[in-house]
């Protein structure tokens, strides 16, 4: 049996490199929206706290009997501030939701496609492998029966 029976070649090598790479830019772009929806909670997290202070900040200022108006409008103001950036963290949060659902079914369809190209290649070899074993086999037994009994 020459080289050339033997030799397994998938035709469509290419394509499956091609879906290859489309996977894995899928999954890279979810990685990158899942960091950016860690990071919003990261953020809410920290202004959670600071909100959490500023509050205990304005108690301690009204609690010693003498009212700092300053300090009161200035926690009032940055009270705000916070409010305000945390109302935009959640907008971009519920996108980016969105965004991770579009993105967890497009790396989900890619892995699809890769998966069924890698299914077939591996159907085609092992039908490769068959034939050449059959092939091989036959010429074992012609071999045989060339010889025959002397």
């Amino acid at each position: 049996m020459n080289a050339d029976e033997r030799e397994f070649v998938f035709r469509l090598e290419s394509l499956r490199r091609l879906r290859e790479r489309e996977r894995d830019e899928c999954r890279q772009a979810l990685a990158l929206i899942e960091r950016e929806d860690d990071a919003i909670l990261v953020r809410q997290s920290e202004l959670k706290r600071r909100q959490e202070e500023t509050v205990q900040q304005t108690r301690d200022a009204t609690g010693l009997g003498i009212v700092d108006l300053d300090r009161l409008i200035a926690a009032s103001n940055y009270r705000q501030a916070i409010a305000a950036e945390h109302a935009t963290l959640v907008r971009q949060r519920r996108e980016l939701v969105d965004q991770i659902e579009r993105q967890r079914e497009a790396t989900l369809a890619a892995e699809r496609r890769t998966k069924m190209l890698e299914i077939l290649k591996d159907k085609q070899r092992l039908r490769r492998h068959e034939q050449n074993e059959r092939i091989e086999s036959r010429r074992f037994h012609e071999t045989l029966a060339s010889n025959g009994p002397e």
